[in-house]
């Protein structure tokens, strides 16, 4: 996790943006936790899109600090 916490701020300056979204199924409690150790603050849990069908997902934002 180290490799892409250090990474986020140096593609997101690369790319010209400030903040990377993260979203998975609100099941997969492995790759929530993986998004909040990087970083990633919670922004939404829900029904939401996800590859095409309605499901619950969770959604996450990093932001350059």
């Amino acid at each position: 996790m180290l490799t892409t916490v250090s990474f986020l701020p140096v593609a997101s300056k690369l790319v010209g943006t400030d903040s990377v979204q993260g979203i998975c199924l609100n099941e997969n409690v492995a790759s929530k936790h993986v998004l909040q150790k990087c970083g990633f603050e919670p922004v939404f849990e829900g029904v939401g899109d996800y590859q095409g069908e309605k499901r619950e997902v969770f959604k996450s934002v990093w932001k350059l600090a």
